[in-house]
């Protein structure tokens, strides 16, 4: 039996484009200080991710990518936009989880 590839390893190896620009997608280690779940830094263009169940590492990957957005839009003031970005970023989540055919309307361009 083939084992299933782990699409977190492309993301850490590949990282994201997002606005044109390129962001590095690295784990938050375990015995960081910080208790985040994710972060973004749209000066060096880092999203750091922390290791969990993979519903919510897929949420928190998206709600940095939005925060990205915003930041790459000159919307830096993240404190403003979190509850915008929370609620974004659970809605998004669940309807690409339960609609995943919809990611076929990018796959065929």
């Amino acid at each position: 039996m083939t084992a299933k590839p782990n699409p977190w390893a492309a993301i850490e190896e590949k990282g994201v484009k997002i606005g044109g620009k390129h962001y590095t997608v690295e784990p938050i280690n375990n015995d960081d200080s910080t208790t985040d779940l994710g972060s973004h830094n749209g000066l060096t263009q880092v999203i750091r991710i922390r290791e969990m169940h993979p519903e919510q590492k897929r949420d928190t990957i998206i709600h940095e990518i939005l925060h990205s957005i915003m930041w790459n839009n000159g919307q830096n003031t993240a404190a403003k936009d979190e509850l915008l970005i929370e609620c974004l970023s659970h809605g998004i989540d669940a309807v690409l989880n339960d609609n995943p055919h919809l990611l076929e309307l990018w796959r065929q361009q």
